[in-house]
């Protein structure tokens, strides 16, 4: 996992794909028109603008995927996200192959929370097990936010 600011990006050396998605992150604020915006073809790496209400840890979903990694970005309000070693977790639902999302049961006793303000971003890799869209400190009305969802071997090759 990975947790900064969106111009601290380049501390991170993970290729001509990081790059990009950073460019196209850096276009986006709070007024970005929600919807799927597709990067690189063949749903290598898309986009996904999006506007919600936050929830309580009660409603949430613990998820991981296989197939992507997510950058998860604020444009507007602060998003709580829980994360976890999904190693040390059990499986609620079994990984959808046609969704990329795996559902795990709650596991309060080794989480980490973190306040995602805008301009802040989080990266979820295949080991990362993470529950979005969490109310906290400082939430105020909807959430707005991107997730782009890059397929795992253009940042990071052949390496799991």
């Amino acid at each position: 996992m990975i947790f900064d600011r969106i111009e601290n990006h380049h501390r991170y050396n993970l290729g001509p794909h990081w790059e990009q998605a950073f460019s196209f992150l850096k276009t986006l604020d709070a007024n970005s028109k929600p919807g799927r915006y597709d990067l690189v073809k063949g749903d290598k790496m898309y986009a996904l603008v999006m506007t919600y209400p936050p929830l309580l840890k009660s409603e949430g979903k613990t998820e991981a995927h296989n197939k992507y990694i997510d950058i998860q970005c604020t444009l507007g309000g602060v998003e709580g996200m829980y994360v976890y070693d999904r190693n040390k977790l059990q499986v609620q639902h079994p990984y959808d192959i046609s969704r990329d999302v795996e559902y795990y049961t709650h596991d309060y006793s080794h989480e980490h929370f973190l306040s995602v303000h805008a301009g802040e971003f989080a990266v979820f890799f295949n080991t990362d097990a993470h529950m979005p869209q969490m109310l906290a400190t400082g939430s105020q009305g909807n959430i707005t936010k991107v997730v782009v969802k890059v397929r795992k071997d253009l940042l990071l090759g052949n390496k799991k």
